[in-house]
């Protein structure tokens, strides 16, 4: 359980930083995973906005989240998660080490820079000193086309199922769902399987901002753990 407790937050977390549509390696013996479906409107819609690039808007400064105490303040997606004491969240230095990717410097101006070019930014994490299984995370990527969640498609299903399955975890399921977020029902994502012969759940909510995706990520041994931790989140 000790070592279980040091490498678990460790493995989600890099799992997460792979993000819906930041897997650019692709898949297996070639294959790409598959961004959620857009109608024909929609990719005539970018088709126009690549030819006319020198007419786009630049996208707008994503604003870095921050921590006072047990509450975790994102103003750009408005919302407050406020944890328990026995949770940490992680530290700017924790932060920047794994985002190394990104920049040495976590300033609005290197994120912003760094999503546009495609990386995907863990701006928020935090873990349950008491229970290795309780975690959340913030994680953010720039995609424009992602208002709508819930047309995630099997294949992307499949290749996250297929990740997950490669970094050691076993008995993999995806499915989709819904949660409440303050009073709202929403699209979420419900991922169950075992680790080291212990039964972990995650549910992934998403928030859409001016281009922006947010992915939150919360782990425990039930869906209703999840449910619960998903409750310290008020918009």
């Amino acid at each position: 359980m000790k070592q279980l407790r040091k490498i678990l937050p460790i493995m989600l977390i890099l799992l997460l930083a792979l993000g819906l549509f930041g897997c650019g390696s692709g898949g297996s013996e070639g294959e790409s995973p598959a961004a959620p479906e857009s109608s024909a409107s929609e990719d005539a819609g970018s088709a126009d906005t690549t030819a006319n690039a020198g007419d786009a808007e630049e996208p707008v400064e994503y604003e870095h989240g921050s921590i006072d105490g047990t509450v975790y303040t994102n103003d750009f997606f408005g919302f407050t998660f406020t944890a328990k004491d026995s949770w940490t969240y992680s530290d700017e230095e924790q932060l920047r080490s794994l985002n190394q990717s990104v920049s040495d410097i976590l300033d609005n101006d290197t994120i912003t820079d760094a999503l546009k070019s495609g990386s995907t930014f863990i701006d928020m994490q935090a873990s349950d000193a008491d229970n290795p299984m309780h975690n959340i995370n913030l994680t953010i990527s720039y995609d424009p086309n992602s208002s709508n969640m819930s047309d995630i498609n099997d294949a992307t299903l499949a290749y996250m199922k297929k990740s997950y399955e490669d970094a050691g975890f076993e008995n993999v399921s995806l499915e989709k769902t819904t949660a409440s977020l303050s009073g709202d029902e929403v699209f979420a994502l419900l991922t169950k399987m075992t680790v080291q012969g212990i039964d972990l759940v995650e549910k992934q909510v998403f928030l859409t901002q001016d281009g922006y995706l947010g992915t939150i990520t919360v782990s425990g041994s039930s869906e209703e753990e999840c449910d619960e931790l998903l409750g310290w989140l008020s918009k």
